[in-house]
């Protein structure tokens, strides 16, 4: 191989053996510390174990083209591969370790189908992944005071492995006005549940996130999520002399020295600044790297309608 076009200086690269039609029989390596301008590189590439299967339907036929296949190392970081099953429910990837346990995670989303095969190692068989109707996990958000919050909050699920690390799986869906949340088809794994912060277009929501310190379980019902709200100041951002102030210039907010939001002014200094949380909050104005402290206020409570930055 030759790499051509390289500025002098040090590079890390990843080896990686491509192929269109399934394993090549070797896995990646990862290299640091490589120098511009060496020669006669010898990578040393380490064997691959395959990993081969059909997804079954819950009457035994062949699953088809519609599923996705993730390989996780239970004792990883939380990596995963997802592999895509052929017309008649086949699959092929290969694993770096044989003597590592894998989860083999099933997913047909078109109906709900999942399921989970624990403790698959590699070698010359095929294994095989029997679908079954996914589990449900259902809740509802509620605020601090218990009443629901509302319609459009956010609410997301990030599969755990044992470690307690998530992998590439998760799913996303919204409260209904009567604050309740409903995940379906999901396999039968633990899960982090996050809610509140950004909506799906990141733009800060009427809630503050909250992750759930406990996993929930898949199948898991009547689940409440206390949340907590978040305030807003609205203003507008002037000079010394009482002339607006938009163009460079960004607002952030910061609760005990960490940051909290951003905002930037737009037409006549107009901002607002989302997503606060409740307390004591401190505002600071930048533009070409002078930043001014702009002061205090207490949330949630009255916030002055004009924020004045002093002349240099």
């Amino acid at each position: 191989f030759r790499v051509p076009g390289l500025e002098p200086g040090t590079y890390r690269a990843w080896f990686q053996p491509l192929a269109n039609a399934g394993p090549t029989g070797w896995t990646g390596v990862d290299r640091e510390g490589l120098q511009a301008g060496e020669e006669d590189l010898r990578i040393p590439l380490a064997p691959a174990h395959v990993i081969a299967g059909r997804v079954l339907d819950a009457a035994g036929r062949p699953a088809g083209s519609g599923c996705r296949v993730l390989v996780i190392a239970e004792d990883s970081n939380g990596g995963g591969q997802g592999i895509g099953t052929g017309e008649d429910g086949s699959f092929r990837t290969s694993v770096l370790d044989p003597r590592r346990p894998f989860l083999l995670v099933a997913i047909r989303e078109e109906d709900g189908g999942a399921a989970v095969l624990r403790g698959v190692c590699s070698g010359p068989g095929e294994v095989e992944i029997r679908l079954t109707a996914g589990r449900r996990l259902e809740g509802r958000l509620l605020g601090s005071d218990g009443r629901p919050a509302g319609p459009g909050v956010p609410v997301r699920i990030l599969a755990l492995l044992p470690t307690g690390e998530t992998f590439p799986l998760d799913y996303r869906t919204e409260s209904d006005p009567g604050g309740a949340f409903l995940f379906e088809g999901l396999p039968d794994l633990p899960w982090r549940l996050t809610a509140g912060g950004t909506d799906a277009e990141g733009r800060p929501a009427d809630w503050l996130p909250l992750e759930r310190e406990e996993p929930v379980l898949a199948g898991t019902g009547g689940l409440e999520i206390r949340l907590e709200p978040a305030f807003s100041i609205r203003g507008r951002l002037l000079d010394a002399e009482g002339g607006p102030l938009s163009s460079g210039w960004h607002l952030s907010a910061r609760r005990g020295g960490r940051f909290v939001a951003s905002a930037r002014p737009g037409p006549g200094g107009a901002f607002e600044l989302r997503g606060l949380p409740r307390g004591a909050v401190t505002l600071h104005a930048g533009s070409k790297g002078r930043t001014v402290d702009l002061g205090t206020v207490e949330l949630p409570g009255e916030t002055p309608a004009e924020w004045r930055v002093p002349a240099e």
